[in-house]
């Protein structure tokens, strides 16, 4: 049985000293005896006291006090005891005075449930309700009419109503309440001479986003997670329905394009990333690659691997792509094929048809709501912007590049915006981001102004910056839950009425929480339909004329910034780019790889980082490594080693490609300074392929020299991507001093041999001279 104390009394006696005293009219006032007004924005606090009963309400027509006619009031009661509570009378509250400005209700919503803040009109039969038996855990629900002119004459602002629950437990029937319901109900009556009150201008933002994370092969991660948010009752699927029906009144979407890439990739069979073509073969990449910074942006933010752009494109996957989620499951595979033929699709496991077929009702239903309200992207992946703006830039702008101006697939035209969940933005953040972004913040980013509140637009580090009521974003008073239809739906009527009561009447944006998860939206905009407030587009509102503020006014919480996404995780998420970039500049005919490791490397510089930066950087470096594994499909065979006789010579090594897919590669050498190794600028390479590659080598060096070269595989853009093989080259070329030597000893050798020829014929010709002439003989003549 739930037990009462003298806590609550002392709670509120505390309460007392911060706030001022509201007059309770005749009746019977609340059990804790103390009545108080609201003092300025504290944190909320717990309930101060248990209650044997819980009050909820489900709805509350009409949402402002009439001038005539009856407050209808319904909900539901239910007994929290462990016994039986009998007669329980539910009886309207209403206070006597109204809270006229943004700091009274603050503080109201944080009083402690206990606190006295009206009358309990008992004197109305017709007025109340009566359930004969409540039993243990059992709920049952309510309803009675409060007449307008039970209220009386009323002044303009915001009161108190409720419901109180009055029942007999095992202690027996008292005067206090032993359930109770709050929340605020605005008066603002038409002006002198039946002029409609002063218009407040509003908006209501609906933001889509959430955690993304991506195994290492690139499908989605968590597939049961995404399951329930997608489906009836889980966040991302109550936030369209309740957007949905706003119906004629107009809502603003902030929308993370990486989160509908995620949830169209479940949609498909989740399937991993795929290094199937994507180009025909007669449109096949040129020699020249992605740049160096990154894969091509995406302006649209679509994904190109699924949205191929002929579904009879040959070839499949790699064969080695092996799907996989945390839930022991297999993912179904990859692609399978073997870069021929028709690509196959696996099999679906049962969690990931049932995955594939609630994604696919949700973008259904998101389709037909999001044409007729306001598209506003954030950087694609909802990067961390202040940490962005500290360790890359560079990569913020591309997340806003790459949601560019139209939300895909569907082609909608949305405006950039820069936003965080909590709402805070610093400078750097405020400086960085794109000029042509709304920027949304929190009034709870700017010190306190001696002029009053913050107005909606204003005009701070040379940027136009929209303000979001915190106040209207944190809900309904205790003790019920906040964000409840009803107490939501009201705490923002009383923002707009303390506006609409004001001399300078501010527009009111209301930016839901990052993590509401709406139970219904039945009343909500029906009851927001008020003639002093309309609902319409953060365009219009941020076209308004803007107060300016100094950058002194900012004032970012150190807790925002203890908890940025560090540098490492931007370098990690940078890494997996390059990577990325590589894989596609080496494949010919697949021009999508680059952009969806790309988007999925965004995802892990998100805010939802800031809880798991460890987690999310270790994703991006599980994806990096697959990405290298197919990088290092392609290898080089080098000889083991090649003589140069000469300046210049030529050798061979052999490219191999391993992937199912065909590709383009380079092909560079590492050596010394004393030897150039050069090659043909780029080679294709068929798929599961080779292709000997002709290398010429020269030195400039004399004599016998041993250089050791490491052959390397690159992209086209000669970026190593991971493959190498070594080689030894000695280089044996004769000196141009031995060739002298050698001419001159032959040129001495052939002059000897000359001399000593022609000094022999000389020795020759001179023995010839000195030998002595015998006279002549005559001889005898024959006689006739």
């Amino acid at each position: 049985m739930v037990r009462r104390s003298l806590l609550p009394a002392l709670v509120a006696a505390a309460a007392g000293l911060v706030a001022t005293v509201l007059t309770p009219a005749a009746g019977h006032a609340d059990d804790a005896r103390t009545a108080v007004r609201a003092a300025p924005p504290v944190t909320r606090a717990a309930p101060a006291v248990d209650t044997p009963l819980s009050v909820e309400l489900d709805s509350l027509t009409p949402s402002t006090i009439p001038t005539r006619g009856q407050i209808r009031v319904s909900g539901t009661v239910t007994n929290l005891d462990d016994v039986p509570w009998t007669t329980v009378n539910l009886y309207a509250l209403v206070s006597a005075e109204p809270m006229t400005t943004a700091a009274e209700l603050s503080a109201a919503a944080q009083l402690p449930p206990d606190v006295a803040v009206g009358e309990r009109i008992t004197d109305l039969p017709r007025a109340m309700d009566t359930v004969p038996e409540l039993l243990p855990g059992d709920s049952t629900s309510f309803s009675f009419s409060v007449p307008r002119s039970r209220l009386g004459q009323l002044r303009p602002g915001v009161y108190w109503f409720g419901v109180h629950a009055l029942g007999q437990g095992p202690d027996g029937r008292d005067t206090n309440a032993d359930g109770r319901a709050r929340t605020f109900l605005p008066l603002v009556p038409q002006r002198q001479g039946g002029a409609a009150a002063a218009t407040v201008p509003g908006a209501v933002v609906v933001p889509l986003r959430r955690g993304i994370e991506y195994d290492a092969d690139g499908s989605v991660r968590d597939l049961r997670g995404w399951t329930q948010a997608l489906g009836p009752g889980g966040r991302l699927r109550s936030l369209v329905d309740f957007g949905t029906a706003s119906g004629e009144e107009s809502v603003s979407w902030v929308v993370d394009p990486a989160l509908v890439t995620a949830v169209r990739r479940i949609a498909a069979g989740n399937p991993p990333r795929s290094l199937a073509p994507t180009l025909p073969p007669e449109e096949e990449k040129p020699s020249a690659s992605p740049s160096a910074s990154g894969a091509t942006l995406t302006p649209d933010a679509t994904d190109p691997e699924l949205d191929p752009p002929d579904a009879s494109l040959d070839g499949g996957g790699d064969g080695d792509e092996q799907g996989g989620n945390d839930d022991g499951s297999d993912g179904g595979g990859g692609d399978g094929g073997d870069g021929g033929g028709e690509p196959r699709m696996p099999e679906l496991t049962a969690l990931e048809a049932e995955a594939a077929a609630t994604a696919q009702v949700w973008l259904d239903r998101l389709e037909a709501t999001l044409p007729r309200d306001e598209v506003l992207t954030l950087p694609f992946g909802d990067v961390d912007v202040a940490a962005a703006a500290k360790h890359d830039p560079e990569l913020l702008d591309r997340a806003e590049q790459r949601s560019g101006s139209r939300l895909a697939p569907w082609d909608l035209p949305a405006t950039p915006v820069v936003s965080s969940p909590s709402g805070f933005l610093d400078l750097a953040a405020l400086r960085t981001a794109s000029d042509d972004s709304t920027v949304l913040v929190t009034d709870q980013l700017f010190a306190a102004q001696e002029t009053g509140p913050v107005p909606t637009v204003v005009d701070v580090a040379g940027r136009r910056v929209v303000v979001t009521s915190s106040g209207a974003a944190s809900g309904g008073p205790l003790p019920g839950d906040p964000l409840a239809t009803v107490a939501f739906r009201q705490r923002i009527l009383g923002e707009a009425a303390v506006r609409a009561l004001s001399a300078d009447p501010q527009p009111l944006v209301v930016m839901l929480p990052h993590d509401w998860n709406p139970v219904s939206a039945t009343g909500f905009f029906s009851g927001l339909d008020v003639p002093w407030f309309d609902l319409g587009s953060l365009r219009s509102i941020s076209s308004r004329p803007a107060s300016r503020l100094a950058d002194t006014a900012i004032v970012y919480p150190e807790r925002q910034a203890d908890t940025e996404v560090p540098a490492s995780g931007f370098a990690a998420a940078r890494s997996l780019i390059g990577a990325g970039t590589s894989l596609q500049a080496i494949l010919t005919r697949n021009d999508a790889v680059a952009a969806t490791v790309a988007g999925q490397a965004l995802t892990t510089t998100s805010y939802a980082a800031r809880r798991r930066p460890e987690r999310f950087r270790e994703s991006a470096a599980a994806a990096e490594e697959w990405v290298a594994d197919r990088l290092g499909e392609v290898t080089v065979d080098a000889p083991v080693a090649v003589t140069l006789s000469s300046e210049s010579g030529k050798f061979l090594a052999t490219l191999t490609n391993g992937l199912a897919q065909p590709v383009r590669v380079g092909l560079q050498a590492r050596t010394d300074d004393g030897l150039e190794i050069s090659g043909p600028g780029s080679v294709d390479i068929a798929a599961d392929g080779r292709a000997a590659v002709l290398l010429d080598a020269r030195t400039q060096e004399r004599g016998v020299q041993l250089h050791r070269v490491v052959l390397e595989v690159t992209d086209p853009e000669g970026t190593a991507i991971g493959a190498s093989d070594d080689l030894s080259l000695r280089s044996a070329q004769v000196s141009d001093v031995i060739w002298l030597f050698m001419g001159t000893g032959a040129a001495l050798l052939f002059s000897a041999i000359g001399f000593r020829l022609y000094r022999r014929a000389r020795r020759a010709r001179r023995a010839a001279d000195d030998e002595p002439v015998d006279p002549p003989v005559d001889e005898p003549v024959d006689a006739p």
